[in-house]
């Protein structure tokens, strides 16, 4: 969210509701270009019902890190 109030309609929520609903674990995952054909993929340990709070803030985190692999960031007009 970026400070932003959170949203109903995010795919955070839809993850939290869909790990309560069934008891799964959530395994969170990325993958970042590394060469113009090459990709690393990170798999972190699963999180047991975690929030849609939660997920999101992991999910920003990522973004930070390396913002210039989300081609989607231009979009959410930050500043």
């Amino acid at each position: 969210s970026f400070g932003r109030p959170p949203r109903r309609d995010t795919n955070a929520r839809l993850i939290e509701s869909l790990a309560r609903k069934f008891d799964a674990l959530v395994i969170p995952a990325y993958c970042l270009r590394t060469a113009p054909f090459e990709f690393t993929l990170t798999v972190l340990e699963p999180l047991e019902r975690p929030s849609a709070g939660q997920l999101d803030a992991l999910c920003e985190s990522w973004i930070k890190a390396n913002p210039e692999q989300w081609y989607m960031l231009p979009r959410l007009r930050l500043g």
